[in-house]
């Protein structure tokens, strides 16, 4: 999990909370927890992120 810009010098270039593959790793991009970014400002993308956060918490409990 990576910031947008640390994101961008893998190479990696998707929205927000979407798995990207940069050569053999998977790498998503997720916006400043602190609220510095607007995105926290849109309840529809809090919903987006909470979906994402739990999905991952779930696959690493192997309850895909």
């Amino acid at each position: 999990l990576l910031g947008r810009h640390v994101a961008k010098a893998y190479g990696a270039r998707s929205p927000w909370f979407e798995w990207c593959r940069v050569g053999t790793s998977l790498v998503a991009a997720a916006p400043h927890p602190s609220g510095i970014s607007h995105f926290w400002n849109d309840p529809a993308n809090v919903r987006r992120a909470r979906r994402f956060w739990r999905a991952l918490a779930l696959r690493s409990k192997g309850r895909n």
